[in-house]
């Protein structure tokens, strides 16, 4: 085939699995599924708020219906951890937002199995901010990547992550296999 190609996401899926296999049209070519088309409980552009619901309740929206697999219980045990501990030795807490991904572009193919295999965005800011008691005599430091970013010593620390992700959506399951994240602020 000529012409141009462009790589939109790269991901793997760290179980090791493979992937399933796409529907072929009558050309040879992966068939594309709509991405606001649901299979099951979910349509593929729907996903990525499923997965940041995790981080920011724990799973007690949108997240409660994805299957649980290792992304899916390593998000919720992000959300318990920033919930008991917090920041800075528990002077702070730690809370996540959802927020819209710079490129919110889904892409969804179908599978032979009728399935489809979504490739998402996902976005969300993480706050860390001094508790109350804490604010007249404490400052939260920033890391070297957050300093690189221009965080400055302060009672709030706000930083953005960009991800992408990938999910197989049945009709009877979600399931997200594979996400990554980039820190791309600090403030």
């Amino acid at each position: 085939m000529g012409g141009t190609h462009k790589m939109v996401l790269s991901l793997w899926a760290d179980s090791g699995e493979p992937l399933p296999e796409p529907a072929i049209d009558k050309h040879g070519l992966a068939e594309v599924a709509n991405p606001s088309a649901k299979v099951g409980k979910f349509a593929p552009a729907d996903i990525g708020a499923a997965y940041e619901d995790l981080l920011q309740t724990g799973g007690k929206k949108k997240g409660a219906d994805l299957t649980s697999t290792k992304p899916v219980e390593n998000a919720k045990k992000t959300y318990q951890r920033s919930s008991k501990e917090g920041a800075a030795d528990g002077m702070a807490t730690k809370m996540f937002f959802a927020k819209a991904p710079a490129d919110p572009s889904v892409y969804a193919l179908r599978m032979a199995d009728g399935g489809v295999l979504a490739l998402f965005p996902a976005a969300h800011k993480q706050e860390s901010l001094l508790k109350e008691p804490y604010r007249s005599n404490a400052s939260l430091v920033p890391s070297e990547e957050q300093s690189a970013f221009g965080a400055t010593r302060g009672p709030l620390i706000t930083d953005m992550f960009e991800g992408q992700g990938m999910a197989e959506l049945t009709p009877k399951s979600a399931r997200i296999t594979a996400v990554d994240f980039q820190h791309v602020d600090a403030r």
